[in-house]
């Protein structure tokens, strides 16, 4: 995919890891309640997916709704059905192409901007969502570590920190 977008090719890197860790994660630590409130990684997975969904869905218009999030328990409690949409949504990216980083869009505020909207590009949406992935991978680690499951050294780590970490490493 080299003539893809750049930062399609980004979030589907990242998506690609949640593809891994998911593949080998057992349905019990998917949906296990932690002690403490901070979702459940199914919730986690779930969401990051509502994300892209509802930017992908807002490319045809223009206007991409993040508080439009369909919110499908089954998703949220399946983490089969996750790597179904999983591949929906990295087929969906698969598919930008880098001339469309610079069309405009509209980003919906949410319900505390009242429906009101900001200038946005495709691209500037991309690196969100990106940034936001990271996040969420990183609450899913520290979930699973709670649980005895290793997620791995690098998973929910920001690529700007894993690239810090590897030229200290060389030095």
């Amino acid at each position: 995919m080299a003539g893809g977008s750049r930062l399609a090719l980004e979030s589907i890197r990242l998506l690609d890891e949640g593809r891994d860790l998911l593949s080998g994660l057992a349905r019990e630590a998917y949906v296990a309640e932690p002690p403490i409130s901070l979702g459940t990684v199914g919730g986690h997975v779930r969401h990051c997916l509502d994300f892209y969904r509802c930017f992908l869905r807002g490319l045809g218009d223009g206007r991409v709704d993040y508080d439009a999030r369909g919110r499908d328990r089954a998703v949220e409690e399946s983490p089969e059905l996750a790597l179904v949409v999983l591949e929906e949504v990295c087929d969906e990216l698969e598919r930008i192409s880098p001339e469309v980083e610079d069309r405009r869009l509209e980003a919906v505020r949410g319900t505390l901007g009242a429906g009101a909207t900001d200038a946005s590009t495709v691209g500037r949406e991309l690196q969100f969502l990106a940034s936001h992935t990271v996040h969420h991978f990183a609450l899913i680690g520290a979930l699973l570590r709670v649980q005895g499951v290793d997620p791995g050294p690098d998973f929910g780590v920001a690529p700007s920190t894993l690239e810090h970490r590897r030229q200290l490493a060389v030095r």
